[in-house]
Parts: C-alpha cells; structure tokens; sequence
C-alpha cells in the first residue's frame, strides 16, 4: 500500500515536475526570448529507483502520518520544490532527502493549522501560492524584454502587495490569539495569587510525604 501511494505521487510529480521543461524554460518561452518548447507529448521520465527509496526513507521519520493527506498537499501545492526534488534526487541523494523531509515537515505544519484553524490555513496556502507567482514573476521580468518588464512589474507589485496583506492578516490573527493565552495567564496567576497559603501548604505536605489524612 505504502508503495502504490509512493508511485503515484512519483508519477504525478514526473508529469507536474519534469525535468524536460523546466521553468527557466517556461520563462523564456514567455518572455519571447526563444522558440516555443517542445510540442506537446515530450517524454516524461518515469521515477527513478533513487526518488522511491528517498521518499521511502523521509516517510520512515514520520511514522504514523496519513501520507495520502501529504502526498495530495505536496501535488497540489509544492510542483516546483518538486520538480527541484527529482533533479536532486539523480545523483545528490543527501541533498534531495534533506528537501523532501522539509517539505513533509511543511506539510504537516499545514495539516496541523488546518486542524486548528481552518480560516489560517486557506490564508497559508494562498500566501504559498502568491509567493510561487512573486518568484516566477521576478524570474520572468529578468528574461522579459523592455516591452514586457512594465507590465510585469506591475503585475509583481500587486503580488507582493497581496502577500503583505496576508502576511499581516496572519500576524493580527496571532497577535489575538497571544491575547488570549495571556488574559488566561493573568487569570491563572490572579488565582494562584489568591490561595497562595492553600498551595504553599498542599507542597509542603507533598514534599514531607504525609499522606496520612488521606489513608483509608
């Protein structure tokens, strides 16, 4: 079971992540500055043993994940730490099982917000997926040609504005959230205030180890 999950997010990574068009590629393609890639039905290399046995590996560190929870967040979120995985993965094993196993730590960081926080998570992974467009955006206007940069820019500075937005959304909602923790502290140490003698006189028989009062 554990082997067919590996395969097919192999095999979905192989057809989102491959290698044989790359998004340096992609970028150029757009920016005019080469001929179009590659017409459609380009071989796909299929996983390699060394991507089944890294993968394998990393999940062994987290025993007890749903994997199928990971795998589906990985796809759909994480295509170019993915593709960046795959090329790692043919001849610099350590490198590769080092992204991977910060990927699944991730992802699980994600699963557990969404567990906690429905509303943060949805924010997180529009945040992730804004910062992917920043990164393309930024690869692309430093291909782009003088009649396309302004336009990109553009569309750059809008994404970096959205991700300040919700960069801050997420801090506001951390900073009520901190307010809460702390008004029950306060609450907590108000209580604690007020039965100080009772808790100094319950240590101190805890201490001394008489229980005799309590005995049957």
């Amino acid at each position: 079971m554990k082997r067919t999950m590996t395969t097919l997010l192999l095999l979905t990574m192989a057809a989102t992540a491959s290698p044989s068009a790359t998004s340096e590629d992609a970028i150029r393609n757009k920016a005019g500055r080469e001929s179009p890639a590659a017409a459609e039905g380009d071989f796909v290399p299929p996983p390699t043993p060394y991507e089944f046995d890294i993968v394998e590996v990393v999940y062994a560190r987290f025993p007890g994940v749903n994997r199928k929870e990971v795998d589906q967040l990985l796809q759909n979120n994480f295509a170019d730490e993915l593709r960046k995985f795959r090329t790692l993965a043919v001849d610099r094993h350590a490198e590769a099982t080092e992204l991977f196993s910060r990927l699944v730590r991730e992802v699980l960081s994600l699963l557990e917000t969404r567990r906690k926080n429905p509303a943060a998570f949805e924010k997180k992974l529009k945040l992730r997926r804004l910062e992917v467009t920043a990164d393309r955006l930024a690869r692309e206007i430093r291909l782009a040609g003088d009649d396309r940069k302004q336009q990109l820019q553009q569309s750059l500075h809008e994404t970096a504005a959205s991700i300040f937005d919700i960069k801050q959304d997420l801090m506001k909602d951390d900073v009520e959230q901190m307010g809460r923790e702390l008004a029950l502290l306060k609450e907590l140490v108000n209580k604690r205030e007020a039965n100080r003698e009772a808790i100094v006189n319950r240590r101190v028989t805890d201490l001394v180890g008489d229980k005799s009062h309590l005995e049957w």
